[in-house]
């Protein structure tokens, strides 16, 4: 018979140590390189979950537990299935897949530990206090990385280089704050002082949370709390709390309602704009989706071709709600299997609430508050599509189902799953050098960014680090574009078609790939190919500036109407521009387009002066809405 061994309920564990340090660190940062933040971040990560991993599958005294599958069951086939949609794509949407299971893979390996760990009281004190300490100690250098990164401190992001990011973290770090205060709240707690420290990263959390100016993240902070307040208020018959929370929260709603339309209106817009063509995105990719990681990729065919009008930016990486994204990627299919998670966990942390006492459901409690604030966050932003933060849906997915029993476990000093390591060793491996040579190759691809000037030696230098970025990250699309306008400006033509030919053959819908290829070839006066080029660019970007060259390009042709036709459609664009832009004023837009528009008029009235009387009036009134 196999001897036995107990494990110590009050101890605490190596691999909890491990984990806290994980939760401790992951707000800290490593670099201040806009394109590194997070690979860095992620490699830190790889790293404590390979080491996590080494400790569970060597120690005989973790075993699985094979009563509560369901979870496990549903993310292995989610997983499963991303994975072979990622292998079985074609090569370009292979490679944005690869990208996204870097950090998917490892974050799923760590839940299914957390999951499978005893965690005592002391244990939960430590994750608690990791996730308020790390919050505490990482604002000093966060606010010294925003000084040097950020113009100004209106809207607080700190380590986080984003105030969407900053804010999904800081509704994480509610929950163990008001763990961490409640535990040690009772007259006979030792320790009195870290319940005024609890306290005073509450009231910090939320003055931050508000500070962040993040909509999505406010937003989701009173939902969430009106949920609460309204489920413990109908379950305690609280009816006057009740009252008094729904009036306090309307006014507050209203209040924010009538603030959002004065701070930042325009991305509401552009919110909404995105919402809008991800639902036609999903209409052709509803039942498998278009592969993981490839909504970049394949978003701007779907997108409203003004977007350039109205102001909105070119690159639109995701589509601010995680689960029209999940649909989009990963089709019914894929939404499904992350629903039923969700579903699965939310009914778990309910169950052990309703069954634990005091401290371990407090705990629980925690967790599930984060859980819900931060899944609420992602309805309005794209903080899970991020490594870092991505990773904290599992962390608090693993606590949530981890093993909380007072009792001391036998423990069979036979332990078979030591062998699983020899999957796991080599793939973390693998995925640690995949994310190794990310970072070498953004490393240069930063270099060259930072080097770029439209000076011989500026772009030199610039070409030949993004030339040495190419050869650890060669699909790449920001840097094939990158590659493609260096090359321009530094007259290599023929180099510069052959990188966005490239860029088009991974990215076929790239903003402006098409509008540069079309300026190159009107250089070379290859005046159809350009004309072909401008064409297709308009499919996607009515951007007043590709009317203007076709008009340019079929004069050199001889055919005067359709040139006299696109310098017509370049004006009204501009009226367009003018009435539409969001984030551009008036006299801004005048002022970029004024040599321009002086061509235009004066070409359209030698064109219709002895044609088209009517035309000229209509040039005139046009002439007196764009007059200063």
């Amino acid at each position: 018979m196999a001897k036995k061994l107990y494990h110590n309920s009050r101890k605490i564990q190596p691999i909890i140590y491990f984990f806290s340090l994980l939760i401790f660190t992951n707000p800290f940062f490593i670099t201040k390189k806009y394109l590194l933040f997070f690979p860095y971040r992620l490699l830190v990560l790889q790293i404590l979950i390979f080491v996590i991993c080494i400790l569970f599958f060597l120690s005989p005294k973790y075993k699985f537990n094979k009563k509560k599958y369901l979870p496990f069951l549903i993310i292995g086939i989610y997983l499963f299935y991303n994975v072979i949609r990622t292998i079985f794509s074609i090569r370009q949407m292979t490679d944005y897949g690869l990208d996204v299971l870097i950090y998917l893979i490892p974050s799923i390996i760590l839940f299914f530990i957390i999951s499978q760990i005893k965690i005592n009281k002391n244990e939960r004190s430590l994750i608690a206090g990791s996730f308020v300490s790390g919050f505490l100690l990482s604002i000093i250098p966060g606010y010294f990385l925003q000084s040097q990164t950020v113009v100004s401190f209106s809207r607080l992001s700190l380590n986080w280089a984003n105030p969407n990011y900053y804010a999904s973290y800081l509704l994480i770090s509610i929950g163990f704050t008001i763990y961490l205060w409640k535990l040690y709240s009772n007259k006979n707690a030792e320790k009195n002082w870290i319940k005024y420290l609890s306290l005073l990263s509450l009231i910090l959390i939320i003055i931050f949370l508000f500070w962040t100016q993040s909509r999505g993240g406010i937003l989701a902070f009173l939902l969430v709390i009106a949920i609460f307040i309204l489920a413990y208020s109908i379950k305690r018959s609280k009816f006057k709390l009740l009252t008094t929370s729904v009036i306090i929260l309307l006014i507050l709603f209203i209040g924010l309602f009538y603030t959002f339309q004065k701070i930042r209106p325009a991305t509401i817009t552009f919110r909404e704009r995105i919402y809008k063509s991800t639902f036609d995105y999903i209409t052709d990719f509803w039942l498998l989706g278009s592969g993981l990681g490839s909504f970049v990729n394949y978003f701007p065919k779907y997108r409203q071709s003004d977007y350039k009008l109205i102001g909105q930016e070119d690159i639109i990486t995701h589509t601010h709600n995680e689960f029209m994204e999940q649909w989009a990627e990963t089709g019914i299919i894929g939404l499904l299997l992350f629903l039923a998670f969700i579903i699965v966990i939310i009914l778990e942390a309910i169950k052990k609430i309703s069954t634990f006492e005091a401290e371990r459901k407090y705990f629980i409690g925690a967790c599930l508050l984060s859980f819900l604030l931060f899944i609420t966050h992602n309805l309005f932003t794209i903080t899970m599509r991020l490594s870092p933060m991505q990773i904290y849906f599992y962390i608090l997915a693993g606590l949530i189902f981890a093993n909380y029993e007072e009792i001391n476990i036998k423990i069979n000093r036979t332990n078979k799953k030591k062998y699983i390591l020899f999957i796991l060793i080599p793939l973390f491996l693998w995925l640690i050098s995949m994310n190794i040579s990310n970072i070498t190759g953004l490393g240069y691809f930063q270099r060259s960014k930072e080097e770029f000037t439209t000076s011989k030696r500026g772009l030199f230098a610039s070409i030949k680090d993004a030339e040495k970025a190419r050869n650890f990250i060669p699909h790449n699309p920001d840097l094939l574009y990158h590659l493609g306008y260096s090359n321009f400006y530094a007259k290599n033509y023929q180099k510069a078609i052959k990188y966005f030919d490239r860029l088009l053959a991974i990215s076929p819908y790239y903003p402006q790939a098409h509008f540069w290829k079309g300026y190159i070839y009107s250089l070379n006066n290859n005046w159809n190919k350009a004309i072909n080029e401008y064409k297709v660019e308009l499919k996607y970007d009515q951007y007043p500036k590709v009317y203007f060259n076709l008009a340019i390009a079929y004069h050199y042709i001889s055919d005067e109407k359709s040139s006299i036709n696109y310098l017509q459609k370049y004006v009204e664009k501009i009226v367009e521009k003018i009435e539409k832009n969001l984030v551009l004023d008036r006299e801004r837009i005048l002022s970029q387009e004024k040599r321009n528009l002086n061509f235009a008029f004066e070409n359209l009235k030698k064109y219709y002066i002895d044609k088209d009387k009517n035309k000229i009036s209509e040039l005139e009134q046009i002439k007196k809405i764009l007059s200063p």
